[in-house]
This record gives C-alpha cells, sequence and structure tokens, in this order.
C-alpha cells in the first residue's frame, strides 16, 4: 500500500476525531481501508456494515489494539508487534512480494494504536454513562407501564 506521510497524518487525524466525537460515523473511508487491509479487522462488508458494528466505541478503541480476532487484554501489543513484523518483511524484502509495509502504513498503524489507548479511558466513561442512561430510561418506562396498570 502505498501511503504518503500526509496521507497517514490524515488518518491519525480522523480516528482521533472519531474519539473525540465519541461517534463512529466519523470514520473515513481511508482509515477504514487501512484498518481492514492491516490491523486485522474483516471489512462487515462495506464502511457502513463496519460502523454499525462498532458504534461502541469501547469496542473499536480495544480491538484497535488487539485487532478484531483477539480477545484478550487490550494492553497486548498484538498490533503493535504485527508493525514491527511488516517493517521486518519490508526491511527484507523491499517489494510488494515480500509481505511487508513501507514505513508509512507501520507508522499509522502504530498511530492508531496510541490514539485508542490514549482516548480509551474517556470512551469507557462517555459510553458507560449513555449505556447507564439508556437503562434508567427503560426502567423509568417500565415502571411507568406497571403503575398505570395497577
Amino acid at each position: 500500500m502505498d501511503m504518503t506521510q500526509r496521507q497517514s497524518r490524515l488518518i491519525e487525524l480522523n480516528i482521533r476525531r472519531v474519539f473525540e466525537t465519541a461517534d463512529i460515523e466519523a470514520l473515513s473511508q481511508s482509515a477504514y481501508h487501512l484498518i481492514t487491509q492491516h490491523m486485522g479487522f474483516i471489512a462487515h462488508y462495506d464502511l457502513s456494515g463496519f460502523k454499525g458494528s462498532y458504534d461502541d466505541l469501547r469496542h473499536f478503541a480495544a480491538r484497535l489494539q488487539t485487532s478484531e480476532y483477539y480477545y484478550d487484554d487490550p494492553a497486548w501489543d498484538r498490533n503493535l508487534d504485527w508493525a514491527d513484523e511488516l517493517d521486518r518483511r519490508y526491511t527484507a524484502d523491499p517489494t510488494s512480494r515480500g509481505g511487508g509495509q513501507p514505513p508509512t502504513v507501520t507508522a499509522t498503524i502504530r498511530a492508531i494504536v496510541r490514539v485508542a489507548r490514549e482516548y480509551m479511558p474517556r470512551i469507557e466513561e462517555v459510553f458507560t454513562a449513555r449505556e447507564k442512561a439508556q437503562d434508567m430510561e427503560t426502567i423509568r418506562r417500565l415502571s411507568a407501564k406497571w403503575q398505570e396498570g395497577t
């Protein structure tokens, strides 16, 4: 994958925007492409399907660190280890046949992991508060329903 430093920076900024706004709808096509091609995620059919799968950013932040198929501790450096492996392969054979990726791609992977880790505490707080508010509304509605019926 050919990627300029500018494109790398734009993807990093896009991931940051997703977490700052706490809204997966901000995810760009280029960030989606890099994540699904190089960070152990399936496409979920398309960008829209991917967004639907990761609308709870708590899961998205954790998986950006470990990849979609690893559900261990998000502190495990699976995607950072993978970036190192892509660097090794590229150094050994900088053609597309070597299975590596150029430094701009691996730097982008590392930047995405760094941003996900940075925002995890805030995202946990925001989405837990949303979940609590939804649960409280459900409780209120159920209570009102059964009070009316007695």
